[in-house]
């Protein structure tokens, strides 16, 4: 072996040791960051997500209707993994915050590997910045907050990111071919498989694959773009085929209850079932939307107030990429060694404008942004470089990307999701002794199903009074759940909040024929503040 092969071969060593480091850096510092925060006590888990994962693991739909409320037919696979690690990791809480925080350190190497594409030559202060580029997308006002929760998008959107790292490295190498693209729609599809909300991104990757080669190479683009999507389906059908089965056999829909103005099951309201609270209200508000929450202090796309600039800041950047890329091919119609560079960067740009172009129009909600929040950085960077290098100003992008990343995370205003209160266990829930053959009701549409691990495992739950089913509502559901309670033979728990939702469990138990036997007992947990939420023995009138 020549002297020159292996000084190459120690190079390369090299290399892959100081992308280690950064990337053990990046996984401990979030890992450090979290394990100082309180459990997961957010309002999905409290809705859902501790339950659904519960639920799916125990079979329990023979015995529970509706317990999660609407939420109940989601689809369990992450939740599944998620109840399984708090099982595990309950009595370790800080353990276990930094487990559920390791996605985070991943997709900021992952965002910083991005950026390193479009900086030219590479050296400390190059590095310096695509750090900053990083910890700006991961810590925006849709994805910090959820850290080490239930919530995070971040985790199903990793593979994602994993997915568009590597295309973009292979095209600004040149290396694109069709096993690359199928292969990387496989590992892209693995997101939409574990949360549906993610498939606007994938599309935006897809149009993008499909128009990389222009007009010259149309057929070509077309062709990577169909395996990338075939890839994707694959992977979405091997996860998502038997809740989608499951679903249609028993309901008559594979989303139920979304899209129920289509599909018609009578098991619920003929209607989408989309949350549409936070679409935008005007033609003029869908144009500047990321622009109301950069200046303002608002709760227009979020159950929260929040003020965070770097969407809009992405989207900027997209524009100037998109617009200095076609001046600089006009000023330079030869191929260049940039040209792969540049083709990687509008692949980047159509990605984030694809995506956040769908997000608005089909649900506004900010927290399904999370992911392409993490792009936004990376996106302004190489806009500012492109558009840079065509006035031959390459140092002038690398300060104004600073200057706009200090700028963002200095006025950003975070949507501080509720959490458990810090102590012993992650978890930790005090409930009256319920007999096993009883039956738990959900009075109010408070958020009650996180309890019901907790329950004896024989007792039946209904929700019988939420987002989805209460009391003389129309469908199958409805009439499944009263079907369920004026059949039951055993005893009878009520839960409510009559702070929250007064004289709600009151019409509950009127239209079942129920009524209070004896006082009510608190349930004390360490996700509620003080004991708001009360467990009260039933009995028929």
């Amino acid at each position: 072996m020549s002297v020159h092969a292996e000084t190459n071969g120690v190079f390369v060593a090299l290399r892959w040791l100081q992308k280690l480091g950064y990337l053990t850096l990046s996984v401990v510092g979030f890992a450090i960051f979290a394990a100082s925060l309180a459990p997961d006590g957010t309002p999905d888990f409290r809705i859902y997500h501790h339950y659904n994962g519960f639920a799916a693991l125990h079979d329990r739909s023979a015995l529970d209707i509706a317990a999660a409320q609407m939420q109940t037919f989601f689809f369990p696979g992450l939740d599944s993994v998620y109840y399984l690690v708090f099982e595990a990791l309950n009595q370790q809480p800080r353990l276990l915050n930094a487990l559920l925080s390791i996605p985070y350190g991943i997709a900021a190497f992952l965002v910083f590997s991005m950026a390193r594409l479009f900086v030219g030559t590479r050296s400390i202060i190059t590095d310096l910045l695509c750090a900053a580029v990083a910890v700006m997308g991961l810590t925006g006002a849709g994805g910090l907050p959820t850290i080490a929760t239930t919530m995070s998008d971040i985790v199903p959107g990793l593979p994602f990111l994993v997915a568009l790292t590597l295309w973009l490295h292979l095209e600004a190498k040149g290396r694109h071919n069709l096993r690359s693209s199928f292969a990387l729609g496989l590992c892209a599809g693995v997101s939409v498989g574990l949360k549906l909300t993610l498939s606007p991104i994938f599309v935006g990757l897809f149009v993008a694959i499909a128009l990389r080669g222009g007009l010259s190479r149309a057929r070509a683009g077309a062709l990577q773009a169909f395996v990338f999507g075939l890839g994707g389906l694959l992977t979405f059908a091997a996860i998502d085929a038997s809740w989608l089965l499951g679903n249609w056999t028993t309901y008559g829909n594979p989303l139920f209850p979304f899209m129920n103005h289509v599909f018609k099951s009578d098991y619920a309201d003929h209607s989408p079932w989309t949350d549409l609270r936070f679409m935008p209200r005007t033609l003029k508000m869908a144009v500047f939307y990321p622009a109301y929450w950069a200046f303002l202090t608002t709760n227009l796309a979020i159950e929260l107030n929040m003020r965070d600039g770097r969407i809009m800041a992405g989207i900027l950047g997209a524009i100037i990429l998109l617009t200095s890329c076609l001046v600089y091919h006009l000023r330079n119609p030869k191929p260049s060694d940039r040209n792969g560079v540049i083709s990687a960067s509008i692949a980047l740009a159509i990605v984030v404008l694809i995506a956040y172009g769908l997000w608005e129009k089909l649900w506004s909600i900010y927290r399904y942004l999370s992911v392409v929040e993490t792009l936004t950085g990376v996106t302004l960077l190489a806009g500012l470089a492109q558009l840079a290098s065509v006035w031959k100003k390459e140092h002038w992008a690398f300060l104004a990307t600073a200057a706009v990343i200090v700028a963002i995370m200095t006025t950003t205003q975070y949507p501080w999701w509720s959490r458990a209160a810090k102590g012993d266990l992650a978890l930790s829930v005090s409930l009256p002794a319920m007999e096993p053959d009883a039956m738990a009701l959900f009075l109010d549409p408070y958020a009650y199903s996180y309890l019901v691990p907790t329950f004896p495992s024989t007792v039946k739950v209904v929700g019988a009074n939420t987002n989805f089913i209460r009391p003389g509502s129309w469908g199958k559901m409805q009439a499944k759940a009263e079907t369920a309670i004026n059949g039951h033979q055993g005893p009878f728990w009520g839960f409510e909040y009559p702070e929250a939702f007064p004289g709600e469990a009151d019409k509950t138990l009127a239209f079942y024929n129920l009524e209070r036997d004896g006082e009510c007992a608190p349930v004390v947990s360490n996700i509620d503040d003080r004991p708001l939420l009360r467990a009260c023995h039933l009995k028929r009138k």
